[in-house]
């Protein structure tokens, strides 16, 4: 719930994985970034978000909802 309180408050609604994993992480140290990739799915599963892929290796998340 709080990565998508993340996403859902920044002005423009996407947020590069990243820069939300550093955010998650500040709130909760303990998150790996598989946590956080678990956490995506099961919002994009819900169809509250939309994940990207920009670059090789660099995933876009924004709010659908």
């Amino acid at each position: 719930r709080q990565v998508y309180n993340i996403v859902s408050t920044s002005k423009t609604k996407m947020i590069k994985e990243e820069d939300l994993l550093n955010m998650v992480r500040y709130i909760f140290p303990e998150v790996s970034i598989n946590d956080l990739i678990k956490a995506l799915m099961i919002l994009e599963i819900r169809g509250l978000i939309a994940v990207s892929q920009i670059k090789d290796k660099e995933r876009v998340i924004r709010v659908l909802r």
